[in-house]
């Protein structure tokens, strides 16, 4: 699996990206690294149990539908579409729930 890279946003990047906000009120994410999904596929992922605010491991394969560049008074910029063609949703385990996946045997064993 890929190293995973935080999304989040520096004060810095906030203020550039939306003068309108103060960097503490503004958006923590950049745009378009939300995902929706509605009710059909909700349930297909069995996700019906999440709560809002709850950490949740989403593993996906995508075909890639478009990539654009750009080069302006703003600078270069690159942006790809992905289309999510397969999906997992699941909560985070506690370290102690992933030992007793990988070795279910050895609780009590001493």
């Amino acid at each position: 699996m890929a190293q995973l890279v935080s999304l989040e946003m520096t004060k810095k990047e906030q203020k550039a990206r939306d003068r309108s906000f103060d960097a503490d009120e503004g958006p923590r994410f950049p745009f378009g690294t939300m995902l929706h999904l509605e009710d059909e596929t909700v349930t297909k992922l069995g996700a019906e149990d999440l709560e809002a605010g709850q950490a949740v491991v989403v593993s996906a394969r995508a075909t890639v539908s478009s990539v654009n560049s750009s080069d302006d008074e703003r600078g270069k910029r690159t942006s790809v579409s992905l289309q999510l063609t397969e999906m997992a949703v699941e909560g985070e385990r506690s370290n102690s729930d992933r030992a007793k996946a990988m070795f279910p045997n050895t609780e009590g064993d001493s």
